[in-house]
């Protein structure tokens, strides 16, 4: 069971690490202040989300993920396509996509994770905290 538990939260991480990446580089594409510090703010979220759950899965005797490649893929690819045209609309509408996987993989994560555990307790708890980032990029992409 211990295998599954780090799978799910490594699954976690790793989109997490490519989403602080994509929202660390975005704030430095940017010229709105304003918007910069969202970006940053939810980079940060993310870093506290991945340094908590890492400490779950260094509780099972395991290393935590180092991050996926497809989310370093997509993090890339939308920002060479930020070049050609609007970019900060197409970096909001990018994020927000990176924010539906995120909740997507919380979810997945929390059905999979056994109830009353320490490590369902925390992914709970960030659930909670990236449906409201989600929700925030979601109108910000919507009012552009």
């Amino acid at each position: 069971m211990s295998d599954d538990v780090v799978e799910e939260l490594n699954d976690v991480i790793a989109v997490m690490k490519g989403g602080a990446r994509f929202y660390r580089d975005a704030a430095d594409k940017v010229e709105n202040p304003g918007l910069a510090e969202v970006f940053k703010l939810n980079a940060a979220r993310r870093e506290q989300a991945i340094a908590d759950l890492s400490a779950h899965v260094k509780s099972y005797g395991e290393t935590p993920a180092d991050g996926s490649w497809a989310e370093t893929a997509y993090s890339w690819y939308a920002s060479a396509i930020a070049s050609f045209g609007d970019r900060e609309d197409t970096l909001i509408a990018q994020l927000e996509e990176h924010e539906d996987r995120t909740l997507e993989e919380l979810h997945d994560a929390i059905e999979d994770v056994p109830a009353g555990t320490p490590a369902h307790s925390s992914l709970m708890a960030h659930l909670k905290t990236f449906q409201e980032t989600h929700d925030r990029m979601r109108a910000m992409k919507n009012a552009a």
